[in-house]
């Protein structure tokens, strides 16, 4: 199947195939190498809803949780860690795990408050104790889950993925 492509009069017609895997390689920077032999996974992005923002997509090293991570347009006053927890688990939401509030910091850092944010991790070694991240710093540590710190929801999506070929 092929795709005419008119401008300013001149006329290209290109294999439907190939405008497609140009398209998809400028848009999610596929490597070139990538030849018309090779399967080429594509990921499904999530719908996004009024004031989300699309984090990233994230995979476990066993490739076992895969997933897109949605920042909600939540910025929530400081509180115990608890009641953030409950809160988020009562709307259907989460909060953010460290690696998600990491990325964050990194790549939005400009729309947090300069304080610290609770993560969704309870301490490993510390029952009393959960992660947290800050955004004057952008230090990752923990506190007492009775502190009043930030937080912000997310939520996460399956990835859905196509095999083109």
């Amino acid at each position: 199947m092929n795709t005419t492509l008119e401008l300013s009069g001149a006329k290209l017609t290109v294999s439907t195939e190939d405008l497609f895997r140009a398209w998809m390689r400028e848009r999610v920077a596929l490597p070139a190498s990538l030849t018309p032999e090779l399967p080429q996974t594509i990921l499904q992005m999530p719908m996004l809803d009024d004031g989300e923002v699309y984090l990233g997509a994230f995979v476990s090293a066993d490739g076992q949780h895969q997933h897109h991570t949605i920042l909600l347009p939540f910025d929530r006053d400081a509180a115990p860690w608890d009641e953030h927890m409950a809160w988020a688990k009562d709307q259907g939401f989460d909060l953010p795990n460290r690696l998600e509030l990491l990325m964050m910091w990194s790549t939005m850092r400009q729309r947090f408050q300069k304080a610290a944010y609770w993560s969704n991790e309870a301490h490993h070694d510390d029952s009393s104790s959960a992660w947290c991240q800050t955004f004057n710093y952008g230090t990752q540590g923990y506190g007492h889950e009775s502190a009043a710190l930030r937080a912000v929801a997310v939520r996460r999506s399956p990835i859905q993925s196509f095999t083109h070929s």
